[in-house]
């Protein structure tokens, strides 16, 4: 089952994102691509315990974006986990569906 969102451009509210852990002591990034895409962006993010937060500012383009949570514990070697993730631990996104705005 895939995590859906649909938002207007020009939304300007925060968007919570689970991870299936707790986040605590690791360096955590919320990255977004466009579906069709080969490149993405970072997205601001802050987080507590499992539940990431990214608060939408109006300036992602009109499109379909696949969001992921990367987060790394330092070590050697660093532990890196990526969420979200199926039961059978196979890499998910969670889909962020931005439309026109009619205003």
């Amino acid at each position: 089952m895939t995590d859906t969102r649909t938002v207007k451009r020009g939304d300007r509210y925060p968007v919570l994102l689970t991870a299936s852990m707790a986040l605590t002591g690791a360096t955590v990034r919320l990255l977004a691509r466009g579906e069709y895409d080969s490149t993405g962006i970072e997205l601001g993010c802050t987080f507590d315990g499992a539940e990431v937060t990214h608060v939408l500012d109006g300036t992602l383009d009109v499109g379909t974006w696949l969001l992921e949570v990367e987060a790394t514990w330092p070590g050697s070697p660093p532990t890196i986990a990526t969420f979200p993730t199926n039961q059978h631990g196979e890499s998910q996104y969670v889909v962020l569906v931005v439309e026109p705005d009619l205003g």
